[in-house]
């Protein structure tokens, strides 16, 4: 195969959030560049104070399949205390989450962040 037979390379989401001083973009899953972008430690950390001010818990499920960023969910809602804020990450929409958190009487707020992530901030309702 030619070089001009051959496809461009797919982006990943690592590509998105890469700085020149980081190691090579393939190297990088999605939370540990977003780290590296001054985000979060990757996986669940319970001290998400200067990331997230007024935010109990966070999981960063970036480099995750379905269904795996949901579980973590579920499992991050059911460890947050009374009246606690949880901030999901996603590198997508999770549409099919929204109708469980609301017949779960959870309330939410998604913001699309310039990196291509999404802030999924999670609570109890009123």
């Amino acid at each position: 195969m030619s070089a001009a037979d051959e496809k461009p390379a797919v982006p990943s989401c690592a590509d998105c959030f890469a700085e020149p001083a980081a190691p090579a973009a393939a190297e990088l899953s999605c939370a540990e560049a977003f780290a590296l972008a001054g985000g979060i430690l990757p996986g669940v950390t319970a001290d998400p104070a200067a990331a997230y001010p007024g935010v109990d818990l966070v999981v960063d499920a970036c480099g995750l399949e379905p269904p795996e960023p949901f579980v973590r969910a579920m499992e991050g809602l059911d460890a947050l205390p009374p009246g606690g804020r949880l901030m999901l990450l996603l590198p997508r929409v999770p549409h099919p989450l929204y109708r469980v958190l609301a017949e779960n009487g959870y309330a939410w707020q998604c913001t699309a962040t310039p990196r291509g992530v999404f802030e999924i901030l999670i609570w109890q309702a009123a």
